[in-house]
């Protein structure tokens, strides 16, 4: 029988046994206070941010790397950052790597990428990250300027290019029929 679980533990498998082990097992005895604000930014905000990180690379150990960067360069800054924060640090690492590595655009259609993020990832990189910022990092359109350093009526522009470019159209169906 499995002893109860709550949202701080992990599963872990073996050939010969399952057991359930809290998180809090898992790491140092000893952490430092930036290492517990890491770990509860990683528990609040890891999934948001890697939403982020999805939306602006279909790489998924990028994405992963880009998260733990964030974190622990968010962690290191003085109180837990909040999300908005967070993603910001993720998508300027982003662009500094695509500023180092010369990334013009991700590989499109990686396997385990789902349909709509393939057809994100086909967007100008400023558009993934603006899209990013406000969709999943808590980012009005201006603040999502102000990270990405442009004008605020340019980011209104940019998103409402990705909106008309991810907008699939209707198929046309004689069968449906508006009535008032």
């Amino acid at each position: 029988m499995t002893p109860p679980r709550s949202k701080d533990t992990i599963v872990t498998t073996s050939r010969d046994s399952s057991t359930t082990t809290p998180l809090w097992d898992l790491l140092p005895v000893r952490l430092s206070p930036a290492g517990r604000r890491s770990f509860r930014a990683l528990k609040a905000h890891g999934a948001g941010l890697q939403a982020v990180a999805r939306m602006l690379t279909d790489d998924p150990e990028l994405a992963a790397r880009l998260v733990v960067r964030a974190i622990l360069t968010g962690s290191t800054t003085g109180p837990d950052p909040d999300l908005r924060e967070l993603s910001a640090f993720l998508v300027s690492q982003w662009i500094s790597d695509v500023a180092v590595h010369g990334w013009s655009a991700p590989g499109i259609g990686h396997a385990t990428t789902a349909p709509v993020l393939q057809e994100v990832h086909r967007l100008p990189g400023d558009q993934r990250a603006l899209l990013a910022l406000c969709k999943f990092g808590a980012h009005t359109y201006r603040e999502a300027a102000a990270v990405l350093n442009i004008q605020a009526g340019a980011a209104a522009a940019l998103l409402g290019e990705a909106m008309r470019a991810l907008v699939t159209p209707l198929p046309a169906d004689d069968s449906v029929s508006v009535t008032s």
